[in-house]
């Protein structure tokens, strides 16, 4: 498998190693952050992911980790990377709207609130959010393996049908590329 974003997708790696590639990435793509605002994000995804684990035992606050790390690599602008972090935050996390209207810039939040979208709605959601959830998607292909054979079937036919066409729609062939060549597996 060749992956056409990240340098080193490992299962198993933990938040401090992908916050810090994260960190490497942002700057090898020239995408500028506050570091400040990166750090105070990176702690409020920890503590909103804080005891959840992924099925492949690994702490939930990796997948959002690796989510940031792809939209880096896409060139995503910098408020769409950190809400990446927090891309599964009112699915998974230990969070509520009221504490992450506070915590977040206006801007940040408004795209972490517009995540609940449901994936057959995507059609009709902002760029934003396509983006986040095409990086998702992309991270949970790469890690399928973890799931069990009934999941994975839905989750590869959810990839055909809902998310390679909006991968077209933004037209990342290297996201095509990557989502057509792990669906086919």
């Amino acid at each position: 498998m060749n992956y056409n974003f990240m340098r080193k997708p490992d299962v198993g790696a933990t938040k401090e190693q992908l916050f810090e590639l994260l960190k490497i990435s942002l700057k090898d793509n020239g995408i500028k952050t506050d570091d400040a605002q990166l750090n105070r994000i990176y702690r409020f995804a920890c503590q909103t992911y804080a005891g959840i684990t992924r099925y492949s035992g690994e702490e939930y606050v990796t997948h959002p980790l690796n989510v940031s790390i792809i939209l880096s690599e896409m060139g995503a602008d910098p408020n769409v990377i950190l809400a990446g972090m927090l891309c599964d935050s009112a699915a998974k996390g230990n969070l509520n709207s009221d504490k992450c209207s506070k915590e977040l810039p206006s801007e940040i939040f408004h795209i972490v609130a517009a995540l609940k979208i449901e994936n057959k709605d995507l059609k009709t959601a902002p760029e934003e959010v396509i983006q986040i959830k095409l990086a998702e998607r992309l991270h949970n292909m790469r890690t399928i393996d973890y799931i069990s054979d009934t999941k994975k079937e839905l989750k590869i036919k959810e990839t055909i049908e809902i998310f390679m066409p909006l991968a077209r729609r933004l037209n990342c062939k290297k996201l095509i590329d990557e989502l057509n060549e792990l669906a086919a597996r």
